[in-house]
């Protein structure tokens, strides 16, 4: 029910209203309920009427939401502003329930969720082994793999992880070494299933979190259902991607869900739902730190929330102390938490895992600055000047009196400001990336302008949107710098997408007004039999906003999966390796293009931990163009050369190895240390072992020309590998080769065999060559 404070402010901004409000309030008085052909003013100022909340829908029709306080208000009788606003979207005090006809509606939309994130099946289950999508994944798959190995975690996924990761993301690691262990040790069933099981969680906390801050049960299906054709969350969250961020979601959604149900309705410290709410908040906070060695960056909302939210708290006479205390007790139990697994099984390091603390102690200083400014009367942007005051001297303390922490901190930051060409690093709005539209299709173009008009509500004292307004800006601009955040930040596009999709729908007369803008309540909202039109029109309508963002999400997904021919190599190149016994890196490392480089050491050695050698050299290796120089790149570090087109000129070592499998063409001498082993069937990969090579010694005139040529039959390709070497006066020359066989030499116009033995090019043994 709509106040008359909130009338007199309504008129105070637009009095050119007065006349229309007295027109509705004219046929009001007559009617029960009247339809807007019955009042004689504009659709704009009537919309506006119904946003404000002093219209407000029954049954199809409207009235005035309180006649007496419009009275009051035109008649210029000043009302006093209740000392608790309640409105009747207030849900649940609890946590809320979902009806059977609501949870089939949940599990229709969750369902379409999980089909869209299994699009990569095909790519990920094939040949009896599970290939993860994307290089990132076999990074913790490796040390899940070893974590198995040592034995450390036990029934629940908390343990000692291996130090390697115990600074990085060791609750990722825990939990899917916990996962892999009840799916009988099969690690990598775990990280394939694992972004789908957490996609199927974040869901639900999307959905009950659009559910609690829009009373509209159309708009929490609506977000769900964007969030499904997200691309860069279907992409974050698809099968077989195995990445951190998934993982990073759930806890997300979780803090911002238990926030939403302390800062919003009444605030009763009596009702046990705000005090599993802030069980809730605490166990969220300290999950998203402890998963990931940024995850304090993922929390710094937490903070901006409660520095607005205690400026509501005074703005709208709440007492700060009271009504925050849940909260605050949840970010107690977020710092005692983070804390004691530090302490016991050493994850992160002291100054990670002190950020719920900090994060608390921050919170309560906020708390009780809004408190005594409450009780001392001072005005809210008193109160804000002093809360900005206070977050620039704390920082400032924290650079002159910690040091270490600042610096350990500002590695987060470095974070988000680092530059280089991996596409994750890119802006959103890069030109390079395209990101906006490509990771969100049309989706953004819906959702800022709502996240813009949440904003504005939010002044104008509905609190509700606080959380995901200030989760919505905050990913935003984190997305303006890397489009990483793009999946954090989807789950609040898609609320707001949501919200945007109903409201299109109610303007083309599709739907009724969102519940936020009819004050019609519609937790409880359950679809009428429309007919075939109203369907079709709907189903369009949805394809047209969300068509690009559909076709997308498989792109995305696809672009991720392994590709056949990196698979049949690694594949081949790994038995090829046990084979021969080749089971450590140091026998079998494989030299590749940075982005597959963990795939291929995963399956053939199962050290994928890092990449960074061959992103270091790779590239400048299939550039250069002294033979020599590549040598000394690979020599006593490199046993297996995966090859695939590069844009490089001739004689560039990708020209010669991958166009000519190391052979002699044109004028460009041949290469005697590379042996290729196996090409896929279309040619675009190819996989060649790093040899010493055979010398062969022989003579023939002096001065002149001595070609070598032999016929090389290797898994899909069949070529012949030429060298050339000029006597010297004595007629005598020397030449490496890299393939074993029967070698034609011509010199001379004359004509000879020679046989080279593996053994001769696998040892680099001198052979003789003489005619």
């Amino acid at each position: 029910m709509t106040d008359g404070r909130r009338v007199e402010e309504l008129l105070a901004d637009r009095p050119d209203f007065e006349a229309a409000l007295e027109d509705v309030q004219d046929v009001d008085a007559t009617r029960e309920t009247w339809t807007f052909d019955d009042v004689p003013i504009d659709s704009g100022t009537f919309g506006q009427l119904v946003s404000e909340g002093v219209v407000e829908k029954v049954d199809g029709e409207y009235r005035l939401a309180n006649p007496d306080a419009v009275r009051a208000a035109l008649d210029g009788e000043s009302q006093p502003e209740p000392a608790e606003e309640t409105t009747d979207r207030d849900i649940s005090l609890s946590l809320p329930s979902i009806d059977s006809r609501g949870a089939g509606l949940l599990a229709a939309v969750l369902g379409v969720l999980v089909v869209v994130r299994l699009f990569p099946f095909g790519a990920v289950f094939r040949d009896g082994y599970v290939v993860l999508s994307g290089n990132d994944p076999y990074y913790y798959r490796y040390w899940v793999e070893q974590t198995l190995a040592d034995g450390t975690i036990g029934a629940l996924p908390l343990g000692e992880v291996p130090e390697g990761i115990a600074g990085g993301e060791p609750f990722l690691v825990a939990a899917l070494t916990w996962l892999s262990g009840i799916l009988g040790g099969d690690s990598g069933l775990a990280l394939a299933l694992y972004p789908v099981l957490a996609a199927l969680v974040a869901g639900p906390l999307l959905y009950a979190l659009a559910l609690r801050v829009s009373a509209d049960r159309r708009v929490a299906l609506a977000s769900v259902l964007m969030l499904a054709f997200t691309p860069g969350h279907a992409l974050r969250t698809g099968l077989g991607y195995a990445d951190h961020h998934a993982f990073d979601f759930v806890w997300l959604t979780l803090t911002a869900f238990a926030l939403v149900l302390l800062l919003t309705g009444e605030r009763d410290n009596t009702d046990l739902g705000r005090w599993l709410a802030a069980v809730g908040l605490g166990i969220g906070v300290a999950g998203q730190v402890l998963a990931w060695d940024n995850g304090p960056l993922l929390v710094v909302p937490v903070a901006a929330v409660v520095a607005f939210g205690v400026l509501l708290d005074v703005r709208d006479d709440r007492q700060p102390l009271v009504s925050n205390a849940p909260l605050l007790a949840g970010l107690g139990l977020a710092a005692v938490l983070a804390f004691a697994v530090h302490t016991t099984v050493d994850w992160h390091s002291t100054t990670v895992a002190a950020v719920p603390a900090l994060l608390f102690v921050g919170s309560a200083a906020v708390v009780a600055v809004g408190e005594a400014a409450a009780r001392l009367d001072r005005s809210v942007r008193e109160l804000a000047a002093l809360e900005l005051v206070a977050g620039v001297g704390t920082i400032v303390a924290v650079v002159v009196f910690l040091p270490d922490i600042w610096s350990e901190l500002q590695g987060g930051i470095d974070t988000i400001l680092r530059s280089d060409n991996i596409a994750e690093v890119q802006s959103l709005f890069s030109t390079d990336t395209f990101g906006f539209l490509l990771l969100f299709g049309f989706i953004l173009l819906i959702a800022v302008p709502a996240l813009g008009w949440a904003t504005v509500r939010l002044t104008r004292r509905d609190d509700e949107w606080l959380v995901p307004v200030v989760y919505g800006w905050y990913f935003f601009a984190l997305a303006l710098f890397q489009v990483r955040f793009t999946g954090e930040l989807s789950a609040f596009t898609a609320l707001f997408a949501g919200y945007g999709f109903v409201r299109i729908a109610a303007w083309v007369d599709l739907a009724a007004l969102p519940a936020p803008v009819s004050g019609t309540d519609l937790t409880d909202w359950w679809p009428d039999r429309p007919d075939a039109s109203t369907v079709v029109s709907v189903f369009l309508l949805f394809l047209l906003v969300t068509g690009l963002s559909v076709v997308q999400s498989g792109v995305k997904m696809q672009q991720t999966a392994i590709d056949d021919s990196t698979y049949e190599t690694a594949a081949w190149i790994a038995e090829y390796a046990d084979d021969r016994g080749w089971e450590s890196e140091s026998e079998s490392y494989v030299f590749s293009d940075w982005g597959r480089n963990r795939v291929y050491n995963y399956f053939v050695n199962g050290q994928s931990r890092s990449y960074a050698y061959s992103q270091s050299n790779y590239r400048n290796f299939i550039a250069q163009e002294d033979p020599d120089a590549a040598a000394a790149t690979v020599d006593g570090r490199v046993r297996f050369l995966v090859t695939e087109s590069f844009p490089v000129d001739s004689p560039a070592m990708g020209v010669r190895l991958h166009d000519n499998f190391g052979s002699r063409y044109e004028n460009v001498e041949g290469l005697s240390r590379y042996r290729a082993i196996y090409a896929t069937d279309s040619g675009d990969r190819k996989a060649f072992l790093v040899v010493p090579g055979a010398t062969l010694d022989g003579s023939a005139p002096a001065n002149t020309t001595v070609s070598l040529e032999t016929d090389v039959d290797i898994p899909g390709a069949a070529f012949t590998y030429e060298r050339q070497v000029q006597t010297n006066a004595s007629g005598e020359f020397t030449v490496d080769v890299a393939y074993p066989g029967a070698y034609e030499l011509t010199a001379d116009n004359q004509t000879w065999t020679v046989d080279v033995s593996e053994d001769a090019v696998m040892n680099g043994t001198r052979v003789a060559a003489e005619r």
